[in-house]
Parts: structure tokens; sequence; C-alpha cells
């Protein structure tokens, strides 16, 4: 079922659990203002040399990704960005890519154009693109399974296609009900061991067991106003120096 949120942007309600990918805020709305406006992503963007790596838990309907490499490819001169979504779910990517997605409407032709450049592998999906300058390259990898299994502790299954330690997490997830194993401290440390000295998380929720998640898993978290009424605060966290 296709939602319409408070921004316009269509979002859909899952068929089994009934809970939507994105709140009532709006999906265009949540990316612009906490994933990228929040984080900081966009001043490393400008004019910063080095490589940029970003986990995108999960691919969801493909909004934050999208939206990730457009701020990108907007960017000046950034140096290289490396994107690695999660998802379990083949068929909510492949209607995406294929451009039939019914929350797809009123994409524009260049949001609808990245997506189809991700080609089917054996683990998920592949995009490879330039940056309009000719000085940078996107990496983007949609890897298909079960983020958080199914090997216990830090070691992931994913992060044998992290080319290097994470800079920024989007942990846009189901909801900690219906999806808990996504914000166990145990996921919340692997991500942890999968990311450089200081990196940012971004997430939604503001729940006192996600909180105590991070806070486990040596990340300092802090609580950041959003622009609705509907939603007060997001949650924006730094790993720890001394984590590992």
């Amino acid at each position: 079922m296709i939602v319409v949120t408070d921004d316009g942007s269509l979002t859909q309600r899952h068929p089994d659990h009934g809970e939507c990918y994105h709140s009532r805020l709006g999906a265009r709305t949540e990316v612009r203002e906490l994933y990228l406006g929040a984080s900081g992503i966009l001043d490393r963007f400008d004019g910063h040399p080095d490589a940029t790596s970003v986990l995108d838990v999960g691919f969801g309907l493909g909004y934050t990704a999208v939206a990730t490499i457009e701020a990108w490819r907007s960017a000046v001169r950034p140096g290289d960005l490396d994107l690695l979504s999660l998802e379990i779910d083949a068929d909510v990517v492949a209607a995406a890519v294929a451009g039939s997605a019914p929350w797809l409407e009123g994409w524009t032709t260049e949001e609808l154009a990245l997506l189809q450049r991700l080609a089917l592998v054996a683990d998920g999906w592949d995009a490879t693109m330039d940056h309009p300058s000719g000085t940078a390259v996107l990496r983007w990898k949609v890897w298909l399974g079960d983020a958080a299994g199914p090997v216990a502790g830090p070691v992931a299954p994913w992060p044998t296609v992290v080319r290097r330690p994470f800079d920024f997490v989007w942990h846009d997830a189901f909801s900690p009900l219906i999806n808990p194993a996504l914000w166990e401290p145990a996921f919340m440390a692997r991500i942890a061991a999968n990311c450089a000295a200081g990196a940012t998380l971004m997430t939604y929720s503001v729940a006192g067991a996600v909180r105590r998640a991070l806070t486990d898993a040596g990340w300092q978290w802090e609580k950041i106003r959003t622009p609705s009424h509907r939603k007060r605060r997001w949650l924006r966290a730094i790993k720890s120096a001394n984590t590992t």
C-alpha cells in the first residue's frame, strides 16, 4: 500500500507487518534534514579530497542511497564515494531498479537513472560511476542478505565487500519492535567494528533500548531536533576513538 507523506513523497506500507518504510514527515525531508543535513557529510563532500565510505542500513525504497549519491554528484571536487546498502528484500530492490515501483512516481529522470545503473550480481547489485568533474569515482553495492546474521559477534557476512572503514552510517531499518536484531548491542558493535574512529551514525529512533545499545557498543549519542511536530527528536552518534 502506497502512503503519501507530509512532504508529498511516497512511501510504502510493508505488506506483512504493516509498518511504513518512512515516517509521515516524508522520505525526502527525512533524508535531507537527518541523514545529509545533520550528519556533516555535505561539508565532507565539498572540497574534501579523501574518500568517503557510507553504510546504508538498509536500502529500503532507495531514497537515502540515491540522495547521498546526488549530494556527492553536486559537490564541486569530492573524493571517491563508497556506498554499501544492506537489504534483505530482493523484490523491493528489483522493482526500484526496473523503474516499476509505485513509490517512484515523482522521482526525477536523474534519480531513476541512478537506480538503473545497478547491475545484478551474485550477492546483490553493483554500480560504478564517475563524478561529473571526472576526479572521483562512486562504487555502490546493494548487498542482499540478513545484515544481522548468521555470524555472531563483530564479524558480519558483509565486511568482505567493504573497501574501507565507514565514515557515516545511515541506520534506517524497520523499528526495534519490528526488526529488533538490527538495533541490539551486538549489531551496533558489528557496525562499530567496521567504522573509522569518529564515524557518525544517524538514525530516526530515540528509543531507550537503542540508546543503551549504542552506549554498550561504544557510540556516544545525542538527541537532535527534527523539523516536525509529529516527531521531535532523532539521534546522532559518534564512534568513540577507543572502540574497536
